[in-house]
């Protein structure tokens, strides 16, 4: 509920994932870094980590999303629940 664009949003291009059930990845048209975005009924907002200035201090993770196409050399080690997909808005919050 605290997130808000202060300038760029009109830059914001989205682009919608081949059978993500309604994802899409959002990104700038500019220099194609990954945007923030919220989810399908705008609740939840998922602000990629790289855009980060500083540490946020946040070490819990809510839930782990689209596990089943991670990398093999990730190691998922907290008892956040795991999604092999997406996951719907009413599962957390």
């Amino acid at each position: 509920s605290s997130f808000r664009w202060l300038r760029g949003e009109d830059a914001i291009r989205r682009f919608p994932v081949p059978g993500g059930n309604g994802w899409a990845s959002r990104f700038c048209g500019t220099c194609g870094s990954p945007a923030p975005h919220a989810n399908q009924d705008g609740k939840i907002y998922f602000v990629p980590a790289g855009l980060l200035d500083d540490d946020p201090g946040f070490r819990g993770y809510a839930a782990h999303i689209f596990v089943g196409s991670k990398a093999p050399w990730v190691c998922i080690t907290d008892a956040a629940p795991q999604y092999e997909e997406g996951f719907d808005s009413g599962t957390i919050g």
